[in-house]
């Protein structure tokens, strides 16, 4: 993490990251999953088979929706019907499950 950001500001936030196994990010994505943990900052972070490239459509709508369904947890949001359900955890898994045995 920078020197000039301080861990109290980033406690609040909420981080959704995907790096490919390729990427030169790569390594400093993992080392923010480390340190987010230590943290206990609300993230996930997806390693999709690539290089420095944006991920599979498929990812980013699961980036989304789970970014949906922290905001209705946490009550920034109200759950909209109008929407389509939003995915539990469990669906999250068995997605990222399916995308990384079909790279």
């Amino acid at each position: 993490m920078p020197n000039w950001l301080k861990p109290e500001k980033v406690i609040s936030s909420l981080f959704f990251g995907t790096a490919g196994i390729k990427d030169f990010n790569f390594r400093e994505l993992k080392k923010l999953d480390t340190i987010s943990n230590s943290l206990q900052v609300t993230h996930r972070i997806e390693i999709f088979d690539g290089e420095h490239s944006w991920p599979p459509q498929e990812l980013c709508t699961v980036a989304v929706e789970w970014m949906e369904l922290q905001a209705i947890k946490s009550g920034l949001r109200e759950k909209d019907q109008d929407l389509r359900p939003i995915r539990d955890e469990a669906e999250f898994k068995e997605i990222i499950k399916k995308l990384k045995s079909e790279t």
